[in-house]
């Protein structure tokens, strides 16, 4: 019973982890048919959003959805209830719906215009408020099959290779840094070229 150190003879934790060896080594495959093996290696699947965006699109039109784009002009009410009733667009069209979810942003027109819900400050739980993303060009044909975190002083990174380009972000706390900084601090790692 006893701690002891990381030596060559008894390695650290994460290298007796077979994912994380097959990761390190750029092999990995994964065989339904193989049950004990997907228990020893397990994964998550890279999307790329906007092309899974276009792809939930197509789909969904093709069943009958349809898609109007525009900018909210106004909100009304159901005069009983409160609830959302009807999305007035910019140049009057009006658009009723049994459910809307409000993906508005900070502008928030349904949930805090409308509806005058309350921003909730999750600042003193939540230290970081601010990210950077930026896409590069793959740097190889080769596919690393894993998302790398890094740590930094001030907050996170993330690299996510996907088949056509890089995803490449940076969460920080303006706190501790300020936007140049954290830009400079996520461009200094990229190995690819920077998309614009």
């Amino acid at each position: 019973h006893g701690k002891r150190a990381a030596t060559s003879a008894y390695p650290q934790w994460q290298d007796m982890f077979l994912a994380r060896s097959a990761s390190d080594l750029g092999r990995f495959g994964y065989n339904p048919r193989n049950e004990q093996l997907g228990a020893l290696l397990p994964h998550a699947y890279h999307f790329d959003a906007s092309e899974y965006g276009q792809y939930l699109r197509t789909l969904s039109e093709g069943r009958g959805v349809v898609r109007t784009e525009g900018r909210i002009a106004s909100i009304e009410r159901d005069k009983e209830t409160g609830d959302v009733e009807t999305i007035v667009m910019e140049g009057g069209k009006k658009i009723g719906a049994d459910l809307f979810i409000d993906c508005t942003g900070f502008r928030s027109l349904l949930l805090g215009e409308a509806l005058q819900e309350p921003f909730e400050d999750w600042s003193k739980w939540l230290a970081s408020d601010r990210a950077l993303v930026v896409q590069t060009e793959p740097a190889d044909s080769t596919i690393n099959p894993m998302t790398r975190s890094i740590a930094h002083t001030v907050g996170w990174q993330w690299h996510i290779p996907l088949q056509n380009r890089v995803g490449n972000g940076h969460v920080y706390s303006s706190a501790f840094s300020s936007d140049d900084d954290a830009y400079a601090r996520l461009t200094k790692s990229l190995n690819g070229k920077v998309r614009s």
